[in-house]
């Protein structure tokens, strides 16, 4: 061994010299065999229980043994490899191949800051061929944030949500991702098309499950509870005879009750299916962002509004970092009505975002009456954001108009003509 290799540590920081460790081999303790071709992988006991819980436990604590040697059969060689590498020197190399298995390593040894690095990986890669598979992963793994993202994205246009329901990737989501989709009330696609696509995708379940599937019983099992969360009571008689009923999915005893709530006689007569009209998102902005710095220390901003017809508010359009780059803000946000009572609320949470604009979502939907007056309250601490500037005192979108007007809580510069609260984002009938 030359000098050199003697003193390998010299000049090097702790991450170098792990990576150095891990990469030539050098006092290796514990031994993994990995994947169901068992591969063989070796480790430092030190590095891998300083970095992760689960892994301190398997190597000095209460699930240590004499032996160090360990199976580990439910993980791939390179997704193995991936979790060391981070561990050792922080490298993440999530890819589109790798990332569901690291997602996976990453929660079954602890490491909350790679499972973070594989959330914000899915996060940027979300668009119509992709998630589906991204919804899966963030239900599997408890992402929540992730989850409301996709649906975020699915939800975002009538186009958009049916281009969802009519992809490759759809036939292949599970039941259970399926069914917190059907009971949004935000899909912006007609019952109809919700039923051919729930049609469509029993279909190509029963075929895979190897059940014919011209036989309307497999079909109509298959469809199970999901079948309830479709509004065949919101159709036309029409549409509905025409489209639907001719399929032998209901039996003639729920045809003859649809059809009785569609023209109004159903007595009170308790129906299984939807009969509340889903929602449509719009945007409803007051202004143009722009690249004036608007300090955000936790003073107050806050405007008044008024809306010409009733509607529900989902959440608010925000300004995000002057550099484009990731920024955290700590976010509390809420709407309060004219009796100083909150109606709606988001607690008060760090938020990261990488845009000029992005969006909070309120813990609760909240309904907004016609010509009552009510106040956005924000209080935003973190770095200086875009303004929205050249601000119109009344603002129409989709019929529905609101009227902007200065609160008396604002304490930190946002009024009718610039400042933060770019826009609402509201729900109304689809």
């Amino acid at each position: 061994m030359d000098q050199e290799d003697m003193n390998w540590q010299a000049g090097r920081k702790v991450l170098e010299c792990n990576k150095y460790m891990l990469t030539n081999q050098i006092q290796f303790d514990v031994t993994f065999k990995v994947g169901q071709e068992e591969k063989e992988v070796k480790a430092h006991r030190y590095v891998l229980g300083s970095r992760s819980s689960v892994f301190y436990a398997m190597m000095f604590g209460s699930l240590s043994g004499t032996s160090f040697n360990i199976a580990v059969p439910d993980i791939e060689h390179e997704v193995f490899q991936n979790l060391l590498r981070f561990l050792y020197y922080e490298e993440t190399n999530i890819n589109e191949e790798s990332v569901t298995g690291t997602l996976y390593a990453s929660e079954k040894y602890g490491v909350t800051d790679l499972k973070e690095a594989c959330n914000s990986y899915l996060k940027n890669h979300i668009n119509e061929e992709s998630v589906c598979a991204i919804m899966e992963n963030a239900k599997l793994f408890n992402l929540n944030d992730l989850l409301t993202r996709c649906i975020d994205f699915i939800v975002q246009s009538e186009a958009t949500a049916k281009t969802f329901l009519k992809s490759h990737g759809f036939l292949s989501l599970s039941r259970e991702c399926l069914m917190s989709l059907l009971k949004l009330d935000t899909l912006p696609v007609n019952e109809e098309f919700l039923y051919k696509s729930l049609r469509l995708w029993s279909h190509k379940n029963c075929e895979k499950d190897g059940k014919d599937v011209n036989n309307s019983e497999n079909i109509r099992s298959m469809m199970g509870d999901l079948l309830y969360q479709i509004g065949f009571p919101l159709m036309s008689l029409e549409t509905f005879w025409k489209e639907v009923a001719w399929d032998n999915i209901l039996t003639t005893q729920e045809k003859d009750q649809i059809s009785k709530f569609i023209v109004g006689i159903h007595a009170g007569d308790v129906m299984p299916f939807l009969t509340n009209p889903r929602k449509k998102v719009i945007s409803i902005y007051r202004g143009t962002p722009h690249k004036v710095s608007c300090n955000l220390n936790g003073d107050i901003d806050a405007l008044k509004f008024k809306v010409n017809k009733s509607l529900h508010i989902r959440g608010l359009i925000l300004l995000g970092s002057l550099d484009y780059n990731p920024s955290t803000y700590t976010i509390e946000a809420k709407i309060i009505n004219s009796d100083n009572e909150t109606v709606a609320f988001f607690s008060e949470q760090s938020v990261t975002n990488t845009e000029r604009e992005f969006q909070i979502i309120f813990d609760n939907q909240c309904s907004v009456k016609t010509n009552q007056e009510y106040t956005i309250w924000l209080k935003m601490v973190g770095p200086p954001s875009f303004q929205v500037m050249s601000c119109h005192h009344s603002v129409t979108e989709n019929g529905v108009n609101v009227i902007f007007s200065e609160s008396e809580w604002c304490t930190n510069g946002t009024t009718v003509s610039y400042g933060q609260i770019p826009g609402l984002l509201c729900l109304i009938p689809l």
